[in-house]
């Protein structure tokens, strides 16, 4: 979000700040249903979406947490969903499709590594 009002007020943000930010002022104002290009997901495993494929980084940790009763996206592996056909991350099938983990791996690092520019 911090593209989209840093474009709205017309304010610059300083290098290396909101990396993953992508300016969708447009689509917040209704002027263009393109939402982002990709979407970067923390709060565990570190995930990147993009044309409905999510790739989650691997991590150590327990796989569930057995106070909450929920899974944690932790897994040793890469994993790796077909969410137009899996939204319940059920089938990982990052040992089927390397040449996709490979790939959403490197914009994730490109992403993770990449100064934000205005």
């Amino acid at each position: 979000m911090m593209a989209s009002f840093s474009k709205l007020i017309n304010q610059f943000i300083p290098k290396g700040d909101a990396p993953d930010s992508e300016n969708q002022l447009d689509a917040l104002l209704g002027k263009s249903l393109k939402g982002r290009s990709v979407l970067i997901g923390q709060g565990g495993a570190l995930s990147i979406i993009k044309d409905g494929w999510k790739y989650i980084t691997p991590s150590k940790g327990a796989a569930y947490d057995k106070m909450v009763g929920i899974e944690t996206g932790n897994d040793r592996g890469p994993q790796l969903y077909n969410l137009k056909e899996d939204l319940g991350e059920k089938n990982n099938l990052a040992a089927k499709y390397p040449e996709k983990v490979k790939e959403l791996a490197d914009l994730l690092m490109s992403i993770k590594l990449k100064p934000e520019e205005m």
